[in-house]
């Protein structure tokens, strides 16, 4: 009989089964991140997951597992609730339609529950791989709006920089900072998933990466630049390096934007800013990884070039309530 458990109802001995049994790709190739690991570490984020976590048991066995969380920040400033669920999760071992069923019992009673807490919009990216999520997906009415790819590179310092007597790198200044703002408000790449989706306000999606690009400096992220004639021409975001204790400590630097000033283009800038960026980041940590959308051709290009691996391919779907 299928049941509809919470979180703690769960055992250790019930989630070890079940993680033992899920095919989680966001890690391949990663140094470190063997199947043991990567169990660990999913057990640990699912024991101190802040947001609400459900599963669906079979004959004592959980089938699938559904984590979300409400997103303050996104709610507040696209003016209206919205949720997004971090971990969708499924048993390798059990027959396709058996799993494909538990996964819709669990999305009608997430769905359900937006619509009493008046939650507007819900997101999710899962496993291109995995052919059951976009099947069931699609019967639960979200929609697919694009595939993103992640990628890595080991830190490396060979990294041979373009060689100019006009460019010059270092961090961010505080006095250069309206000025990716700018840029990144009126002349940011159209193809990321709020662009695709109709319903999302543009002004409002241009405005949030001019928001990311302040936010990052308050947070304390880091913010390389590169200077052409001593003028901002290119900008690189990374997010704070982070440590995974699951995969023996194994330090990682999370590139997340890069913004060029069109004034600057085709004079190699992006390629030196980010050949630069590896070479700064290679002394912080140990890998250093980036994720773009598959139809962004100059930035997977860029990638390689760099001499990233390419080792996950994820779909983002959205589903509107209201």
């Amino acid at each position: 009989m299928i049941k509809i458990l919470s979180f703690p109802e769960v055992t250790d001995a019930e989630l070890t089964g079940f993680l033992q049994n899920v095919i989680y790709n966001r890690f391949a190739m990663w140094p470190n991140a063997t199947k043991s690991a990567t169990e660990n570490y999913l057990r640990n984020e699912l024991k101190r997951y802040p947001g609400e976590i459900n599963c669906v048991s079979f004959r004592g066995k959980i089938l699938s597992l559904l984590a979300s969380n409400d997103q303050p920040w996104d709610s507040k400033h696209f003016g209206f609730k919205c949720n997004r669920i971090d971990y969708m999760l499924v048993h390798s071992q059990f027959d396709e339609k058996t799993v494909e069923r538990s996964l819709l019992k669990l999305l009608a009673l997430y769905q359900k529950k937006l619509s009493a807490k008046r939650v507007s919009f819900s997101s999710l990216s899962v496993d291109s791989d995995n052919r059951i999520f976009g099947k069931t997906l699609q019967k639960a009415k979200y929609k697919f709006i694009l595939s993103w790819l992640d990628g890595f590179i080991p830190a490396s310092k060979s990294q041979l920089i373009e060689s100019s007597e006009s460019f010059d790198f270092g961090l961010i200044q505080k006095v250069e900072v309206s000025h990716f703002q700018k840029i990144a408000s009126s002349d940011f790449f159209r193809g990321g998933r709020f662009f695709l989706d109709p319903r999302f306000d543009q002004k409002k999606v241009l405005n949030m990466y001019s928001e990311l690009v302040e936010n990052s400096y308050l947070n304390q992220s880091i913010l390389l630049v590169c200077r052409y004639n001593h003028k901002a021409a290119g900008m690189v975001i990374c997010q704070k390096i982070k440590c995974y204790d699951s995969f023996a400590d194994l330090t990682v630097a999370p590139l997340r934007l890069l913004i060029v000033d069109p004034e600057f283009r085709k004079k190699k800038v992006a390629k030196s800013l980010f050949q630069y960026s590896i070479q700064y980041l290679s002394d912080l940590a140990d890998i250093i990884t980036t994720g773009i959308e598959v139809h962004n051709v100059p930035s997977l290009n860029l990638h390689a070039n760099a001499g990233f691996k390419f080792n996950y391919v994820h779909n983002v779907y959205h589903l509107w309530l209201s």
